[in-house]
Formats: C-alpha cells, sequence, structure tokens
C-alpha cells in the first residue's frame, strides 16, 4: 500500500477490510487528497463472465493457558470485555480511545479521531484478542463508507467460493505452501516482464507435476468421500 500512496504505482491489490482502510486514511490526509478506489472486475476475455475468488476470511483464536479456576475467569471476563458490541460504550473506548484526547464528536456525535489515536487506540494489538464482527463504518471518511458496500455489492454475486475449505489433503499439508510460493515466484516474474507470458503453462505443469495433481485428487476423494 505505501507505493501506491506514494505514487510508484497506480494499482494495488488490497483486501476489504483494514488494508483498504488504512490505505485510504493515507490518501486522504495527503494534500492535495487521493481517493483509492475500487476497479471493478472485468473478464478476461469478450463474451466472459467476470469471477472473484472469495477468500476463507478471517480467522484467530486466544488460547489461555492452564491456570487456577479463578484466573481462567478472570481472563474469560477481559475477552468478553475486549468482544463488547459494536457502539456500546467499551467498543467505543476500544476503537477509538479516550474522548477528548484520541476523539472528539461531529455534529451527530460521530467519533472523528485526533492525532493521537493511532498511537493510543488504533494499532494496539491487545484490541484483537476477541473482538465483534467487523462492521462498515468509518466516521472520519463517511463517503468511504459506501465505497466499501458498494465494492462487497459488486464482488459478491461474482464470487466464486474454495471447493476445497474444510478438507484436508496430506501433500498440502506437507508442501503445498512450497508449491504456492514457487508458483507465485514465476507468476511475479512474468507480471514484472522478466519472463514471458508463455511461460504460464509450463508453471502450472510445475506445481501438478511437483505435487499439484496429488493434491487435487487428496481434495477431491476428500470431497467425494464427506
Amino acid at each position: 500500500m505505501t507505493n501506491l500512496v506514494s505514487g510508484k504505482c497506480v494499482l494495488s491489490v488490497r483486501s476489504l477490510g483494514l488494508d483498504w482502510t488504512d490505505g485510504y486514511q493515507q490518501g486522504q490526509r495527503l494534500d492535495p487528497p487521493q481517493t483509492f478506489g475500487f476497479l471493478r472486475h472485468f473478464a478476461a476475455h469478450a463474451g466472459a463472465k467476470p469471477v472473484f475468488f472469495l477468500g476463507p476470511g478471517y480467522g484467530a483464536g486466544t488460547i489461555l493457558k492452564q491456570a487456577s479456576p479463578d484466573r481462567i475467569k478472570e481472563l474469560l471476563a477481559i475477552l468478553n470485555w475486549t468482544a463488547a458490541p459494536f457502539g456500546s460504550r467499551e467498543d467505543l473506548l476500544l476503537s477509538y480511545g479516550i474522548e477528548n484526547v484520541d476523539y472528539t464528536r461531529d455534529s451527530n456525535a460521530n467519533p472523528v479521531t485526533t492525532e493521537h489515536w493511532a498511537g493510543d487506540a488504533y494499532n494496539m494489538p491487545w484490541r484483537y484478542m476477541a473482538q465483534h464482527p467487523q462492521v462498515i463504518y468509518n466516521a472520519n471518511y463517511p463517503d468511504f463508507t459506501k465505497v466499501q458496500a458498494d465494492a462487497e455489492s459488486a464482488l459478491i454475486p461474482l464470487g466464486v467460493t474454495d471447493a476445497s475449505l474444510g478438507y484436508y489433503s496430506p501433500s498440502n499439508n506437507s508442501k503445498g505452501i512450497q508449491l504456492k510460493l514457487k508458483f507465485n515466484d514465476g507468476l511475479r516474474e512474468i507480471l514484472q516482464g522478466s519472463r514471458p507470458l508463455s511461460d504460464l503453462d509450463q508453471l502450472v505443469q510445475d506445481w501438478q507435476s511437483s505435487g499439484g495433481e496429488d493434491i487435487r485428487k487428496e481434495y477431491v476423494d476428500a470431497i467425494a468421500a464427506a
């Protein structure tokens, strides 16, 4: 995102969550402000339907090490507090910090952040130990809320779910990451112009022969057995 904000590139692949939000906010603080919008998907060739490959979403777990029952109850109470619902006083403190220090309120009582907010509240990792579901809301830049909502409305109808989610492949577990890194490195070289586009077919064949075909078959068998 740094290259996009600094003007070193004109297009950047981002996620719909904090990644894009950070970049949008950085752009709005430029002089003059720069708005990083959403490029609608288009088909690979005339007559085809554009598609959007849906990701698995974000998932994380907070694990408590063994302790006395009273200590576990205390820690669970803290996690329960950090998972306070959107719009609650607890969520306001977690998300925006202290009023008149980290944020003020606009005419509609929405929190508007100050220069202290990022260091005091926004970048605090403990706020993610447990958290309510994400909400499309940005009091600082309300126009961004509509931009995000429009992006979701455009992408979800085109979405294709990964059929392998929830299934297990031993080969993917042992070598999937290495295969993906090698393939993506080759794809990056093609995109950067250091390798010809004609190498793409060989990249796919290399992935298949190095274990990709085993991964595919194991997933197909797992889905069929479910």
